[in-house]
């Protein structure tokens, strides 16, 4: 006795690609189609004969010649009401319902911060992350702006004195390093001084970089010295004390770290002598704080950051809960193939993060932007700006700041999106059947009568075959 099977399967074009398997004869491969304006589009097929990789089979034509299935338009049947399919034939028939989904809408937002310590970064410097707030390190940038006067571009430059008022106290923090007779501040006379620097809030110094020895006279380079800190500007607190600092050559750059707990208002180099001259100078006076930066630094999430686009058609929102105080930043970097490479996007576009970020980057509020960007974007859309079809999201943040007495804080993503619709073989019996969600029924030699027996409507679509298209396997 012979027994007739009907063999199908459906996956999307990429996976079946990806597997490239040899199909046995007869036995039907359908390929999912995406959505277009919310509707599923039936999928394509192909039949296996049992030798042909998947890659290299044909298509099947469904109107001319070849294995011959009429596929009926989508439709939607209400509550108990019945839809007649019309087909060209008057062959004995085979059939095959589907119900149609036109996807589901679903929120992840199981992303949790790496406390391991172990951040992807672009530098040689660390973050770290403690209840649920960024801690940032950094010895490498000075904390005063580029002055360009005692008060602008803010907080406030004073001096003992000065000899000139070109060069004034903020002249040791306009960022130039001339050794010559500008661009530098000199005393109003005299191996003593102090040049100090007030911050708009308490910061935490513990390092600073003093640059001195002007050409035309070495021996006005500072030899004894303390470091000091004030919140008041009248009683100072010794951080750091220098003694016998000589041999200075042209515009040299010397550093001293120190350990400092405290945050203070006003910090201050006090000279106690330099190295012989009737005149003291210092070209650059540069102050840090471990515990703070102006550059970029990256803290990745945990394996939970990675969000798998597989049956992803729409990326309907991406929100970013965080909080951003003030003088602080957080921007995001997403990675599109497993961490293999991280992208940032502006407003021209998505572009692999190197060294140096754009200037669109720097000056644009990038976590909004993103997020707008992610607001009801498909897939197709995003693989058309990326170049190529994305399996996965990732994200790392960028975190800067200026202020070492708040951090930034960021709670766990959320990502709303919406799954492929697709096809789901339904129940069917006849029109009797009271256990089938549909019922099936030939009304004339071309006609097929389908009843929705189910209390709500749904959207169905019909393989019609004709039987001698069919495959015996014994």
């Amino acid at each position: 006795m012979n027994l007739t099977h009907m063999q199908q399967r459906i996956d999307t074009a990429e996976n079946w690609t990806n597997d490239n398997p040899v199909l046995f004869e007869g036995e039907i491969g359908y390929e999912s189609q995406p959505q277009n304006d919310g509707k599923v589009q039936f999928p394509k097929e192909k039949v296996g004969d049992g030798k042909t990789s998947w890659n290299d089979l044909p298509y099947s034509d469904r109107n001319e010649g070849g294995f011959k299935t009429y596929v009926a338009s989508t439709v939607s049947i209400g509550a108990g009401e019945e839809h007649v399919f019309t087909y060209p034939t008057s062959e004995k028939i085979l059939t095959q319902v589907y119900e149609v989904s036109n996807g589901s809408t679903h929120d992840n937002r199981n992303v949790a911060f790496d406390v391991s310590g172990n951040y992807d970064q672009q530098d040689s410097t660390k973050t770290s992350v403690c209840d649920g707030k960024l801690q940032l390190r950094d010895t490498t940038n000075d904390l005063i702006p580029i002055m360009t006067s005692n008060t602008t571009p803010y907080g406030a430059c004073s001096a003992s004195g000065c000899f000139i008022p070109s060069v004034d106290a903020f002249r040791a923090f306009d960022g130039l390093k001339d050794s010559g007779n500008s661009d530098l501040w000199i005393n109003n006379g005299g191996s003593t001084g102090w040049l100090s620097y007030k911050f708009p809030t308490a910061q935490y110094i513990n390092k600073y970089t003093i640059i001195s020895g002007q050409a035309i006279d070495l021996s006005r380079s500072p030899k004894d010295w303390t470091f000091e800190g004030s919140n008041d500007g009248s009683t100072w607190t010794i951080l750091d004390t220098q003694t016998n600092q000589t041999s200075w050559t042209a515009a040299q750059s010397r550093s001293f770290s120190f350990n400092n707990s405290n945050a203070y208002l006003n910090y201050r180099l006090n000279i106690s002598a330099n190295n012989g001259s009737n005149y003291t100078v210092v070209i650059e006076l540069q102050m840090f704080n471990s515990n703070t930066t102006n550059s970029t630094y990256y803290t990745s999430t945990t394996s939970a950051s990675n969000y798998s686009l597989a049956g992803v058609n729409t990326i309907n929102s991406l929100i970013v809960p965080v909080t951003i105080p003030t003088n602080t930043s957080v921007k995001i970097l997403a990675s599109f193939d497993g961490r293999k490479s991280w992208l940032y996007h502006d407003i021209i576009g998505w572009h692999e993060y190197t060294e140096t970020l754009s200037e669109e980057w720097k000056t644009s509020n990038s976590n909004t932007e993103l997020q707008s960007y992610f607001t009801g974007i498909t897939i197709t859309q995003l693989a058309s700006d990326l170049g190529y079809t994305p399996q996965s999201i990732d994200f790392i943040f960028q975190l800067g700041t200026g202020d070492p007495t708040v951090t930034p804080v960021v709670s766990a993503l959320i990502m709303n999106y919406t799954v492929v619709g697709g096809l789901e073989c339904a129940d069917v019996g006849s029109y009797d059947d009271t256990c089938s969600r549909y019922g099936l029924k030939i009304t004339s030699p071309t006609q097929l009568s389908v009843k929705n027996k189910d209390t709500a409507s749904h959207t169905i679509s019909i393989d019609i075959i004709p039987l001698n298209n069919v495959t015996y396997l014994n």
